[in-house]
């Protein structure tokens, strides 16, 4: 599992699909949920978590002089519904994405 895992947070900027979780754990995909739910998560959770933190060091990084904004980032790591993105935002990092951008 620590391979799915692995991918899973180092490719969290692209669809990431069961066939491909399946492939890298060279398991059915029923079988890496299963194995995925025992550590406490799920593939759609740890990668909507990995697209939270890089979306996370993104808002620090960036320039909001330079004209960046919260939904370009958030569309950059596959948030489409930015209202969405900013609960789970708020909720993982207490704060709210603008916030983060402004520092």
């Amino acid at each position: 599992m620590r391979e799915v895992v692995d991918y899973l947070d180092t490719h969290a900027h692209r669809p990431v699909g069961p066939a491909t979780i399946a492939a890298i754990a060279n398991a059915p995909a029923r079988e890496v949920v299963e194995a995925l739910r025992r550590r406490g998560t799920s593939p759609a959770g740890r990668l909507r978590w990995a697209r939270l933190l890089g979306a996370h060091r993104d808002l620090h990084a960036a320039d909001p002089q330079a004209g960046t904004t919260v939904s370009t980032i958030a569309a950059r790591w596959g948030f489409t519904h930015l209202a969405r993105f900013r609960s789970a935002y708020a909720a993982a990092f207490e704060e709210q994405p603008e916030d983060t951008l402004r520092r």
